[in-house]
């Protein structure tokens, strides 16, 4: 596999830029998905970074090499991460900065800030998968297939044995996609999307399992900022948070450890995707709530940020999926697309050794297709009564340490 480019989008506001969010995608997705909530956040003076993990959306070499990480893969993640941060640190100087990261995202957010967590103002984490307590019999296993067929192969019967325990209650659907999402025309845009959906190499397992082991470990934090404010949102439905005793543990990881500002959101009727749900306006609303509270307690927030730069033309390039021509902004070395009507602005980010290309805009797009007949838009859904809960609200309800999810 040759070594991959780290491919980002930056979406900015019109504004002045308040804080900086960086968000991580799921599992078998890519960035573009996270189109539309990045709009939202920009709207509300938010600059938005997003990328493609290794092995994801534009960043593989090949389409074989989606689902596979390559050599080394955790600790390279995590070093992708950083290397964004920095640019963000670089670029965005004084101004807070956000991680977001959503299922496996949410599990290298994790990891990322077991070591970094003095260089973000506030982790936000969606659908953080719970611990499988059969893991290191799945490590086991994943080895042995990795011996016989190699780091490519795709396993079915790993596939089921690993993802088997999120799909299996929702069978009656019809779709091994149904736990994502009660909306079932999300669903079907997942089920054929060709960037979505794919089954991981063995590789791809073995990094999920390897993220799990360096999430759930113990004693390997570098705490630097445990005062950190910690949010955690899930769907009650979410089969991958193992039910309430899961969702517990998975809180009771940054507390028992010493992050001393934590809380989380469980939204009734909602599954793995809050984000791709029939609710996820309100959802994005509660976040951004949560967001602003961060702000609020953060001393020193400048009120004004840096001026947005001028850019001026470097050649006529269209990009064949959005039809826009490309600017470059050769001091900063940023590429913006040019749309008059567009708001926000798009940005992408090309740095250090990071090739950044648009997938293409249009919220537009987004809210036409799920506006469309047969389909309830998110708006006009009922939204799920949800509360929010520090830390504090844990206390008196018992962990059952026996619990199982049956890999």
């Amino acid at each position: 596999m040759s070594e991959l480019t780290k491919n980002a989008i930056i979406y900015m506001p019109d504004g002045e830029v308040r804080a900086v969010f960086h968000i991580l995608h799921g599992m078998a997705e890519y960035q573009g998905r996270y189109r539309e909530f990045a709009h939202f956040l920009a709207e509300h003076g938010f600059a938005v970074v997003t990328s493609d993990l290794r092995g994801h959306g534009i960043n593989t070499a090949r389409e074989t090499e989606l689902g596979f990480f390559g050599d080394n893969a955790v600790s390279r993640l995590v070093g992708d991460v950083h290397d964004i941060t920095q640019y963000i640190k670089d670029h965005f100087p004084h101004i807070p900065c956000f991680l977001f990261g959503h299922g496996i995202g949410a599990l290298l957010a994790t990891v990322y800030i077991k070591k970094y967590d003095n260089y973000i103002d506030g982790l936000f984490l969606c659908g953080m998968p719970a611990d499988k307590p059969l893991r290191p019999a799945a490590d086991l296993l994943t080895m042995v297939l990795m011996a016989m067929r190699g780091e490519y192969h795709r396993s079915s019967l790993l596939n089921y044995l690993i993802m088997g325990s999120y799909y299996r209650p929702f069978a009656r659907e019809g779709s091994e996609f149904a736990w994502l999402s009660s909306d079932r025309d999300s669903v079907l845009k997942y089920e054929i999307n060709p960037k979505c959906g794919y089954i991981y190499t063995i590789n791809g397992f073995k990094t999920i399992l390897d993220l799990m082991n360096r999430t759930y470990t113990k004693g390997s934090w570098i705490k630097k900022h445990t005062g950190l404010p910690i949010r955690l949102f899930w769907g009650e439905e979410d089969s991958c948070a193992a039910g309430k005793n899961g969702v517990l543990k998975t809180v009771h990881l940054f507390s028992d450890n010493g992050y001393t500002d934590v809380g989380y959101i469980i939204y009734p009727g909602q599954r793995h995707e809050l984000f791709q749900d029939f609710c996820r306006e309100k959802i994005w609303q509660d976040l951004l709530e949560q967001v602003e509270s961060c702000l609020a307690a953060i001393p020193d927030v400048p009120e004004k940020a840096a001026a947005t730069p001028k850019h001026i033309v470097l050649e006529d390039f269209v990009d064949p999926e959005i039809d826009r021509p490309m600017v470059r902004d050769e001091k900063l070395n940023l590429e913006e697309y040019i749309d008059k009507d567009a708001h926000p602005k798009v940005e992408m980010i090309d740095f250090a050794d990071i090739e950044a290309v648009i997938s293409g805009a249009g919220s537009e797009e987004s809210s036409a297709s799920s506006d469309s007949e047969g389909s309830t838009p998110a708006s006009q859904k009922t939204p799920p009564e949800e509360e929010f809960h520090p830390l504090d609200d844990f206390d008196g309800f018992k962990i059952d340490p026996n619990i199982t999810d049956g890999l």
